[in-house]
């Protein structure tokens, strides 16, 4: 039987974890300047425009900044619509660009708690799962009905 293989759809954006209790966490950017961390990574830094910026790991945790509902999807997506996408505050102080994972008919609300979680976006060749990365609310239901 072939082993299933998980590959990011993009390299540089988040951690592949190695084992089932190993989070994933998304690859950001800090200034060695003036310290700010933001994300996705640049070469220079946007606050003070340094020339030169350290990786850093972040996430996996934080909350909804901003949410809204998308009814006209873009690729990658290529799941039900509506979904729902917004900005993730992490507890670093990033904000996030994200798509989130939930269920309901409505957005999930500013200020919910929210984790980083990986999912298949689509199969690439050879059966390869390329993954993209989520955030799911914490402690509340979907069904906001």
């Amino acid at each position: 039987m072939a082993e299933e293989k998980q590959v990011p759809i993009e390299e540089g954006v988040f951690t592949m974890p190695s084992s089932p209790s190993e989070e994933p966490k998304l690859i950001g950017a800090k200034c060695p300047n003036c310290g700010e961390k933001f994300f996705p990574p640049q070469e220079r830094c946007p606050r003070c425009c340094y020339e030169r910026t350290e990786q850093v790991l972040l996430g996996p945790e934080g909350e909804i900044f901003t949410s809204t509902a998308v009814y006209l999807p873009a690729p990658p997506y290529s799941g039900p619509v509506p979904y729902f996408m917004g900005e993730v505050k992490l507890t670093e102080n990033v904000l996030v660009p994200a798509i989130f994972a939930w269920d309901a008919e409505v957005p999930p609300p500013i200020g919910a708690k929210v984790k980083l979680i990986l999912e298949k976006l689509k199969e690439g060749e050879e059966g390869v799962d390329l993954m993209g990365y989520k955030f799911k609310p914490i402690g509340l239901g979907s069904d906001t009905k």
